[in-house]
């Protein structure tokens, strides 16, 4: 179905396609990589992606993807600014929303998976993305999207001293706090609805 409908995220993806290949991005990180659509749409326009899932269904299906790609290396791991472990809550019935800490669904398109039983946890390493950057990303032209459920920004603010020594980078994150901004480095390059992309060029 979703290769049918070309994707559901197209015109995120038509965004960040151009953006790869106008400033020639060499790595794409995918914080929350869900079933990989992000990474594969993206997979001819960079050299590497790394591809980061927490949800054990849904890594499932991001193992599928991977095969059929060979520059993505996913990671059954939640990302952070310290390395841990925790629980990661999830829902059995629907892939999005899992995080860190126990939650429901509020809106009430989703409410009808709020049954209890469709909710479950499992313990899970938290990296420190700040880190595995350092290790991975070697000052190239880099992308990084985060989907993390609200925590974006902390890990946006703990990659500022880096970042400020690359000569390209670029982040799409989701953020309904217009405040946020002000604390993050780089420059707004666009913004629509709640999705943001910061950036240095």
């Amino acid at each position: 179905w979703i290769e049918d409908q070309q994707g559901t995220q197209k015109e995120k993806i038509s965004l960040l396609k151009k953006i790869c290949t106008k400033e020639k991005i060499t790595n794409f990180y995918d914080l929350g990589a869900n079933y990989g659509e992000f990474s594969a749409a993206l997979s001819s326009k960079v050299t590497n992606i790394f591809s980061f899932e927490p949800n054990p269904n849904v890594y499932a299906c991001l193992e599928e993807t991977k095969k059929l790609y060979s520059n993505i290396k996913t990671y059954n791991q939640a990302v952070g600014i310290i390395e841990s472990k925790q629980k990661f809550y999830y829902n059995k019935r629907y892939s999005g929303g899992g995080r860190l800490s126990e939650w429901t669904w509020n809106d009430k398109r989703y409410q009808h998976f709020n049954n209890p039983e469709f909710y479950d946890f499992k313990n899970v390493q938290v990296i420190k993305f700040l880190d595995f950057f350092n290790k991975t990303n070697n000052k190239e032209p880099c992308l990084i999207k985060i989907d993390i459920e609200g925590a974006e920004t902390k890990i946006i603010k703990d990659l500022s001293d880096t970042l400020k020594l690359l000569p390209k980078w670029f982040i799409f994150f989701e953020s309904d706090k217009s405040s946020d901004l002000k604390q993050l480095p780089g420059q707004l390059l666009f913004k629509q609805d709640h999705d943001l992309l910061i950036g240095k060029i």
